[in-house]
């Protein structure tokens, strides 16, 4: 049956028990005092007086809830015959005493006078109370009471119901945009015949797709990577034997691009095994101030040749984090050569490291500024791409890969990368994650 179906019968199942209940629960509140058969022993002995001193008992239709009538063998005392409704039951009336229970809360009660009178029997019809203005706004009132709590009791049954196999959904896919490719919904969720069951029927089979796509990918790049390496290894051997037979620029120039050819073959397998996220295993705590220094240390002489210096900024506080070292090592690295990279001579890179308490939950952060040229506003957004290499960077070494590392580290530790143009020129590259990166 499908979820529609069943919403609709549930609401029309609620709005019939709903007012039943209120009609019953009505009916149960007016008829309370109608239950008790009414007091008939003080109209008798009143009766029992009037007739001993030969007087008529007053007039009986005053009331308009109640009847009384007197009866000598079944006739009134002028000779006509007894009221229709009391007619019906006269049978049930003429004993010693009876209590009759009429439809619409109605009483009938009989009861034979003493002696002289015995062939006499006094009859009292009564009927329900009337009620009162606050009993006539009980049934409204109370129907509308009773579906507001059926209306809040069913909504929260539905929401749990819609709910429970959305968030196992919603927690798959998490799991799958983390990384974990082999997640799937699968349970009693996925042999469900509504829509529920076919939306996780669908994603499973989405997410095996994608897995498939994903590891033939790598497995493709992985074995793309290693035939590549194995020739290029052999010609640069050959190069070297034949260097000593030869030498010439020629021999300089194909061992240079063999050697870039070997580096972009590095970044590219780099790239595919930062595809796996993180696991619990994998995180540490780290000085993060003591991790920039050590980077900037061994980038100093690089830095050094190009007249460019590196300045680290003094936190403020202890920038404690958790984190996969080697990763964030090879992050803040790339940044850094980018950085000495395109800044001009003479001008300073500038690193900063901090924790930031202010926000929640609270970042750790890593931030590199050079000034160097900067890149068009409208190149921002492409950064992080692979091979993606801006306007301002042609002719420059590099392939394009570096800061898409930098992303896809950052990825793994459940942050993000961003970067925008300094005032005065120049560029500024800031990375963000959980201080404390919560693995799935």
């Amino acid at each position: 049956m499908t979820i529609y179906r069943r919403l609709f019968l549930w609401f029309c199942a609620v709005n019939i028990v709903t007012l039943a209940a209120s009609i019953v629960i009505a009916y149960a509140i007016f008829e309370r005092r109608a239950d008790r058969a009414p007091d008939i022993a003080p109209l008798v002995a009143q009766a029992q007086r009037l007739l001993a001193t030969g007087q008529e008992l007053q007039d009986p239709n005053r009331d308009d809830r109640r009847r009384w009538y007197l009866l000598r063998d079944g006739r009134r005392f002028d000779g006509s015959p007894a009221p229709r409704i009391v007619a019906r039951h006269l049978e049930d009336l003429l004993v010693d005493h009876a209590e009759l229970r009429l439809p619409r809360g109605l009483w009938m009660v009989s009861q034979r006078l003493a002696p002289p009178h015995d062939d006499t029997h006094l009859i009292l019809l009564q009927a329900p109370p009337r009620p009162r203005a606050w009993q006539r706004a009980v049934l409204p009132g109370l129907q509308i009471l009773l579906s507001v709590l059926a209306i809040a009791v069913v909504g929260w049954v539905v929401a749990r119901h819609l709910a429970a196999p959305l968030e196992r959904i919603q927690t798959v896919v998490r799991r799958v945009a983390a990384g974990q490719l082999d997640s799937r919904v699968g349970g009693e969720l996925a042999t469900r015949n509504d829509e529920y069951g076919r939306l996780a029927r669908d994603f499973d089979r989405m997410a095996t797709q994608i897995e498939a796509l994903v590891d033939s990918r790598d497995q493709l790049l992985h074995d793309v990577s290693h035939e590549l390496r194995a020739p290029l290894s052999r010609l640069r051997f050959a190069l070297e034997l034949a260097r000593d037979d030869a030498a010439g620029p020629s021999f300089e120039r194909a061992d240079r691009e063999i050697t870039r050819i070997d580096a972009l073959v590095g970044q590219l397998l780099s790239l595919a095994r930062l595809e796996q996220p993180l696991n619990r295993r994998e995180l540490q705590s780290i000085d993060l101030h003591e991790l920039a220094q050590d980077v900037i240390e061994a980038e100093r002489p690089l830095a050094g040749q190009r007249g460019v210096g590196l300045q680290l900024m003094q936190p403020a506080h202890a920038a404690i984090a958790s984190g996969e070292r080697e990763s964030l090592t090879r992050a803040l690295e790339n940044l850094i050569r980018n950085a000495v990279r395109h800044a001009p001579p003479d001008s300073l890179v500038e690193v900063q490291v901090q924790v930031q308490e202010q926000v929640e939950p609270q970042e750790a952060l890593m931030c590199v500024r050079d000034r160097g040229p900067g890149v068009p506003a409208e190149d921002l957004p492409r950064l992080f791409e692979p091979f993606f290499r801006s306007r301002a960077s042609a002719g420059n070494e590099g392939h394009g890969l570096g800061l898409a590392i930098v992303a896809r580290i950052l990825r793994a530790h459940r942050g993000h990368a961003e970067a925008r143009l300094r005032p005065g020129g120049g560029l500024e590259v800031s990375l963000r994650w959980p201080r404390r990166p919560p693995v799935i």
